[in-house]
């Protein structure tokens, strides 16, 4: 078995070296027991302007040099263009071993809390065939807090609603099948690459219904990541996740019709980047040109508070009605400013 990680980072020099210390710490990689073959870890600072690259490559020579594992290549890939997708492009066609079995992505600001989540990720595809990606359970920091504010049991709450829905995906980690990774292209630009991700990988790029079974959650292996602490924070995050789902339901709408050209939409949007970077844009703008363009903000956002209720029990639904309706109060805001948002084409600055 053969295992490439990818670390996606973007101006991360405060965390990148911590993040690295608690991949070498997993088991994975730290135990000469592993299954594994060979593994590689793949740093890729994208557009960075601190010193992410440095950092890092520093760290992977650190922990690389006294270890008792599998055999391990270590290597820093920098590109001088921000962005997730095209970092994500470059590491999955480029970067990461040809010859891997299951890939793991990871954002360079986060850290598992278990030294056996890796290895318990690529176990729970093993026990599921059928599978394509495997994720950990996702544990805000303010969770761990022994004492916390209105605002962090407010963000719990809603939190605890959301992970009541099947099948989401977050790009903080999760690990997949090289071969389901490998026909994809993520397109430029996009705010909400983990909803992209998702979706071609639930259609198979759009050739079949959704199949909710292609993605697993390991309830084995949990991940920590910086949550919002402030309402400014909160309104900014939600604003960008109300762009990114537009924009993504603006693009399965051109993608849809595709799916069953030659070479797949894989290749077409590699096509695509290559021809024209900006054709993500393009959608948005032909988009709000057109009849009803005033509003490209998907409508469903407006209620998905009072719909995710439906994955709770009755007596959770009824305890969680208040929440729903102060979340709906905050959104209408929230979605208005995305609205106008993306009708002026700002999506390089939405974070």
């Amino acid at each position: 078995m053969r295992v490439s990680i990818g670390i996606l980072a973007f101006n991360e020099a405060a965390s990148i070296a911590g993040t690295i210390e608690a991949v070498f710490r997993q088991t994975l990689l730290a135990e000469a027991s592993s299954r594994a073959q060979a593994i590689e870890l793949v740093c890729v600072p994208n557009g960075c302007t601190d010193a992410t690259a440095s950092i890092a490559r520093e760290a992977l020579a650190r922990h690389s040099a006294h270890r008792n594992g599998p055999p391990l290549t270590c290597s820093v890939r920098e590109l001088p263009e921000a962005g997730k997708a095209n970092a994500w492009n470059h590491y999955v066609h480029e970067f990461s071993d040809p010859a891997a079995d299951y890939l793991f992505l990871m954002d360079a600001d986060v850290q598992p809390r278990e030294s056996t989540a890796f290895a318990s990720l690529i176990q729970a595809l093993e026990r599921s065939p059928a599978a394509q990606v495997s994720t950990p359970r996702f544990v805000k920091h303010i969770a761990l807090k022994p004492r916390r504010t209105l605002f962090d049991r407010l963000s719990l709450a809603i939190s605890r609603m959301n992970d009541e829905a099947p099948c989401r995906l977050a790009g903080g980690l999760y690990c997949a099948r090289a071969r389901a990774l490998r026909g994809i292209w993520l397109p430029p630009h996009l705010l909400g690459e983990d909803g992209f991700l998702r979706a071609m990988i639930l259609t198979d790029q759009f050739r079949t219904p959704e199949n909710l079974n292609l993605i697993i959650r390991d309830t084995e292996s949990s991940l920590v990541f910086e949550s919002c602490t402030t309402l400014r924070q909160f309104f900014r995050h939600e604003r960008r996740l109300a762009m990114g789902t537009a924009l993504n339901t603006m693009l399965f709408g051109e993608l849809a019709p595709r799916a069953c050209q030659p070479g797949g939409l894989g290749q077409w949007i590699r096509e695509q980047n290559a021809a024209n970077p900006d054709w993500p844009l393009d959608i948005i703008r032909k988009r709000a040109s057109g009849r009803g363009g005033w509003w490209l903000i998907c409508t469903h956002l407006l209620f998905s508070r009072f719909l995710r209720l439906r994955y709770s029990s009755p007596l959770k639904r009824i305890a969680r009605l208040p929440l729903a309706l102060g979340a709906f109060v905050f959104d209408v805001p929230v979605l208005l400013v995305a609205n106008r948002a993306l009708r002026r084409g700002r999506i390089r600055g939405a974070w």
